[in-house]
């Protein structure tokens, strides 16, 4: 049986993966893995460098699995996959990037004005912050006020992250630079983006797409959670995909 391992994003654990689990364990078996110092790991410390924290993911990936990650978990399996950590299948990015921060020859990016006030006011309140920035990825879903009790009630499962991960973690967003590695990535991919994302810009998700060979792209009328706000969209663009990798599914589905 065919491995699929998700990878959650900054900020939040295995949690966001409740209430779609069932979807993706019809293709596979279900891995979801917690980010070093999230969730089940709370304990430990997310490392201040790509590489090291890439390393502790792959450890846990068998071969030849199907890797889903959204946000920096899609940032990690670009890593993981160019550096050839581990073998894996197939790749899907869900609100990923190569480069979280604008630069002069980047424009999909965060500003590094907004980041570094991000990252300062982090540094003071950062509980605050974080409810801050988890609110940031809910902008731009049409979600109603159950919705959004929902969506906070998952992250609450777990203890919270210690200051040190949330830091650590936005020091590797603040260096990461990817767009050179994806030259690198040739297996089929497929990039996943909310056009209203208000943390992944959405031109990084058409960057990777022009970026990555054998890459095919869903665009969805959402902000940063296409795989919550847009549920039923994102398990037929999802089920199509994973179908054409030679995985099917029970039920019947239909390829748009």
């Amino acid at each position: 049986m065919t491995d699929i391992c998700l990878l959650h994003g900054w900020g939040v654990n295995r949690a966001v993966w409740q209430g779609i689990e069932d979807f993706y364990a019809a293709y596979g078996r279900v891995r979801t893995i917690d980010l070093p110092g999230y969730g089940k790991r709370s304990n430990e410390t997310f490392p201040d460098q790509l590489d090291l924290a890439a390393q502790q993911i792959a450890e846990e990936m068998p071969v030849d699995s199907i890797v889903i990650g959204w946000s920096l978990g899609g940032t990690l399996a670009l890593y993981i996959q160019s550096a050839r950590l581990v073998q894996i299948r197939a790749l899907q990015l869900i609100a990923a990037t190569p480069k979280f921060v604008r630069s002069q020859n980047w424009l999909a990016g965060q500003q590094p004005e907004t980041f570094a006030k991000f990252l300062l006011d982090f540094k003071g309140d950062y509980l605050t912050a974080l409810r801050r920035f988890i609110s940031l990825q809910l902008h731009g879903d049409s979600m109603n006020s159950d919705q959004l009790e929902n969506w906070m009630d998952k992250l609450n499962v777990y203890p919270e992250p210690s200051k040190t991960t949330l830091i650590n973690g936005l020091n590797v967003l603040n260096k990461t630079d990817l767009r050179k590695d994806l030259a690198l990535i040739n297996i089929p991919t497929h990039i996943v983006y909310g056009k209203r994302d208000r943390v992944c810009h959405p031109k990084a998700n058409i960057y990777l797409h022009e970026s990555i060979a054998n890459s095919q792209l869903s665009e969805f009328n959402c902000g940063h959670l296409p795989f919550y706000s847009c549920i039923a969209e994102y398990k037929t663009h999802t089920g199509c995909w994973l179908e054409s990798l030679g995985l099917l599914n029970s039920a019947e589905s239909e390829c748009i």
